[in-house]
């Protein structure tokens, strides 16, 4: 499995339920547990939001050998929050945004730029024993410091879908 597939556990497995998309992350041999992620949306203002979910690594293998745990029939380019654009050129959305303060290409120039550091340290991150408390850090140390669901939300998006900044 590489990393950013969308996988779903048919009748539910464990803490993944039913229905629900996950992405996988890391098998990592060294702490013996599979990182996946799941975006959604947060309680409080249904923003977007990532959450870390692990399992343990041999359960898991022996899930996805059982076809307890498969592939999503359909894998999506993009988060579920940009779903209903789809197939269009995202380089174009500045275009219908001409009274904008910032663009979207800068929005997204500046997110790339306050993660850079995470990015090239993935495997420190994800063989921590705290990933999400790894991430979070990164967060902090940043200039301005960044709003830590956020970061992570940046984070995991961008590696999970191909590492396409749009």
């Amino acid at each position: 499995m590489h990393i950013g597939a969308q996988i779903v556990a048919r009748e539910g497995w464990r803490h993944l339920l039913k229905g629900v998309v996950y992405h996988f992350l890391k098998n990592d041999t060294k702490t013996d547990r599979v990182l996946l992620v799941q975006f959604g949306y947060s309680n409080s203002n249904k923003a977007p939001a990532a959450y870390l979910i692990s399992a343990p690594r041999i359960a898991f293998e022996d899930a996805a050998a059982g076809r307890v745990i498969v592939l999503a029939e359909r894998q999506s380019s993009l988060p579920p929050w940009l779903f209903e654009l789809s197939g269009q050129d995202l380089t174009q959305l500045n275009s219908k945004r001409s009274h904008a303060a910032k663009t979207h290409k800068d929005r997204i120039a500046q997110r790339l730029n306050f993660i850079q550091d995470a990015v090239a340290n993935l495997d420190e991150i994800f063989s921590s024993a705290e990933p999400e408390s790894a991430i979070n850090a990164y967060a902090r140390k940043c200039t301005p410091r960044q709003n830590e669901s956020r970061f992570r939300l940046w984070l995991l998006t961008i590696i999970c879908f191909g590492r396409n900044e749009w």
